[in-house]
């Protein structure tokens, strides 16, 4: 690849992670207030509402992915080092991926968001995954994932799932409908669980499979 080629290559994923940071950035520090507030309203305590807006997969997916964002765009940052590695990369893209996929097929039939929260909606659920699937697609590097690394990679939903659980037998409160086990029982919700712990088996396999396609595709091409 020339220099010009190179140089094209880090302009546009310098633009990719700003816009997904400055994107996710704000949406964030926009949807906290809104969930803070309508938390309070629902008779939360102050702590209770914070560890409310912390418990949703997608905010803490979201979270993940601005932080890789901001790796990329401070690369000799090292505190941020964890972050740039292509295997955690991959595993937000994979939990983004997740994220979208049951928001569309199951979650967004369940509510009608208005105004600002439903534009903070669409950024979290649709614009956010949109945009760091394609960063990963494109700059991540490819041909450094296993299969042996997928277990790593599902522990943080595993834990996710296990703490909502837990949480939810001793308070009643549940972030997702379809995991709320108060109101389906707990073996209705324990097979969404594990519905939906299949489909992050399923598409981390597929996620290995293309990088180590991807990646043996990259070494066999020309260098010039």
């Amino acid at each position: 690849m020339n220099m010009q080629g190179t140089t094209s290559f880090q302009t546009w994923r310098r633009g990719l992670a700003g816009a997904g940071f400055v994107i996710g950035t704000a949406t964030l520090v926009s949807q906290f207030p809104l969930t803070f507030s309508l938390s309070m309203a629902a008779g939360r305590t102050s702590l209770g509402s914070i560890v409310f807006f912390f418990s949703f997969f997608t905010i803490l997916s979201n979270i993940l992915a601005v932080l890789c964002f901001l790796a990329a765009l401070l690369p000799g940052q090292g505190r941020l080092a964890f972050f740039r590695k292509p295997g955690v990369r991959s595993a937000v893209a994979l939990y983004m991926l997740v994220v979208a996929i049951i928001y569309i097929a199951i979650l967004e039939g369940l509510w009608a968001p208005e105004g600002l929260m439903r534009l903070l909606d669409t950024l979290l659920h649709y614009v956010m995954p949109a945009l760091y699937l394609i960063f990963w697609l494109v700059f991540v590097p490819k041909g450094t994932l296993a299969y042996a690394g997928i277990p790593k990679t599902l522990a943080f939903p595993f834990l996710y799932a296990v703490y909502v659980m837990i949480r939810g037998g001793l308070t009643g409160e549940y972030p997702y409908p379809i995991m709320d086990a108060g109101k389906l029982g707990y073996p209705s919700a324990l097979l969404n669980i594990a519905f939906i712990f299949i489909l992050f088996v399923v598409l981390g396999l597929a996620f290995v499979a293309y990088d180590r396609w991807a990646g043996k595709r990259s070494r066999e091409a020309p260098s010039g």
